[in-house]
């Protein structure tokens, strides 16, 4: 609720540094910096259209393909790891961090914070076999 709440905040965090918009997280921050990107992950299944967020998506299968999307509601959705450099997307921290690895390996800053996601995701699933060189 306390993280509702600060959207509503006058007090901004985090500035878009094209727009200089505000935000409060940086979630929100990354997924509004996509649009100035054209950073667009999410791919229609029906057509060669592509969205910067899962909502434009799934409102876009809605309106112009008629799509009857069933989810309970708050049910979760499979989660797309985004690149923000490159707009390579995949499914685990594990993979989006060999890629960065690889394809942006001056991006240090990209790398330590998602060694500690995959790290943090390893501890919730009881794995302990990591190893970073």
């Amino acid at each position: 609720m306390q993280q509702h709440l600060l959207c509503h905040s006058d007090s901004k965090f985090y500035l878009c540094v094209r727009c200089l918009k505000g935000f409060n997280d940086t979630f929100d921050m990354k997924r509004h910096t996509r649009k100035h990107t054209m950073v667009r992950p999410y791919a229609c299944p029906q057509c060669p259209s592509r969205f910067s967020q899962r909502c434009s998506l799934e409102g876009h299968l809605k309106r112009v393909h008629t799509m009857q999307l069933h989810f309970a509601r708050h049910q979760r959705r499979e989660v797309l790891r985004v690149c923000e450099r490159c707009g390579f997307t995949c499914d685990h921290y594990a993979q989006l961090l060999t890629h960065t690895e690889q394809q942006h390996p001056t991006d240090q800053d990209a790398i330590t914070r998602l060694r500690k996601r995959v790290i943090a995701a390893a501890n919730r699933n009881g794995s302990s076999i990591l190893h970073f060189p």
